[in-house]
């Protein structure tokens, strides 16, 4: 491995940084310039909210570029400047070069139109190639893991359920929440059956990441509370390698029921009624918010157990919630 001069290192930055800039404040020109136009680029990206994405070639990576910079795409002067780069590494051999970092992004109401939340972290990898004199980006790989994309507070955990890291609203809804409790530095819930359930999913998740790459999913952590009573639910999820626990996500109830309903046939109202359950509603207070009478609520849920082959609310929620696309 050749040592690069100082001077040639600020040089491949250079490009990788106005390539940065250039992508959140919409200056196409200036991004191309850039990047090498050959037939061997390559693009490669994960994100969660639209999972994996292959490009290869300049031609539909340019394309690609003008398309989103044009279409969706607003201009973000906190991501462009405000970003702060960490664990820079460069090597450089001959004519080809690679950089790898990481970007924390800040918070602001996200540059993508169409998505809300923010971006906060991103694994990158830049492989540069020199021409007539002039490094040039031939290869990007973006990995976004997408702790703060999930909606909500977020917990990551490890093996054994310990906490090591807390979204910037998980502490106070660990104060506000009387179910949940961190003993020993693990997480934890009161009740026993719900504890248990949780210990559970949280090994699930474990075994989502046991090789090189790693599979994701999420499971339901639903506390029982009796007939006509509120549901509590919490997620496991297994993503990008990680053990995360979320609080409460609507996306995910939201792609769950829309899952069950087609699957079991659940019409608009029991669709309605099933989620008003899962968001931790008594029946009397679907009743009271529905403006019918307890006696009607109770019998579309006694329709929807039908429907689901179950006896009873918590085991409803239970199947519901369990319905997911295959991944």
């Amino acid at each position: 491995m050749n040592v690069a001069a100082p001077s040639e290192v600020d040089d491949i930055l250079a490009v990788v940084k106005a390539e940065h800039v250039a992508f959140w404040m919409k200056d196409i020109e200036a991004y191309e310039r850039c990047h090498l136009h050959a037939p061997h680029t390559w693009w490669w990206s994960y994100w969660r909210h639209g999972g994996l994405a292959i490009r290869h070639g300049w031609e539909e990576i340019g394309e690609r570029s003008r398309q989103a910079m044009a279409a969706f795409l607003a201009p973000s002067p906190s991501y462009a400047f405000e970003t702060n780069w960490d664990n820079m590494t460069v090597r450089v051999s001959g004519d080809m070069a690679w950089a790898t970092f990481q970007l924390h992004y800040p918070g602001s109401d996200g540059p993508i139109s169409d998505l809300p939340g923010t971006t906060s972290l991103a694994y990158e990898l830049r492989i540069l190639e020199k021409h007539d004199g002039e490094w040039r980006i031939a290869l990007v790989s973006v990995m976004v893991p997408g702790l703060d994309q999930l909606g909500g507070p977020v917990l990551r955990l490890g093996l054994d359920g310990r906490v090591i890291w807390k979204s910037a609203d998980a502490e106070e809804a660990l104060a506000n929440d009387d179910d949940l409790v961190i003993r020993n530095g693990q997480l934890r819930i009161r009740n026993r059956a719900a504890d248990l359930r949780l210990q559970s999913a949280i090994q699930w998740a474990a075994q989502r990441d046991r090789f090189l790459m790693a599979r994701r999913g999420a499971m339901p952590v639903i506390m029982d509370a009796g007939e006509g009573l509120p549901t509590r639910l919490w997620w496991v999820v297994a993503e990008s390698g990680m053990i995360l626990f979320s609080f409460g996500n609507s996306h995910l109830v939201e792609e769950r029921l829309a899952m069950a309903a087609s699957a079991f046939g659940l019409s608009p109202s029991q669709l309605r009624l099933a989620n008003r359950i899962v968001q931790g509603q008594s029946l009397v207070e679907i009743a009271d918010a529905s403006g019918v009478s307890i006696n009607t609520v109770r019998t579309h849920l006694r329709r929807m157990f039908d429907k689901v082959g179950v006896h009873t609310q918590p085991a409803l929620v239970r199947v519901l919630l369990s319905v997911a696309a295959p991944r």
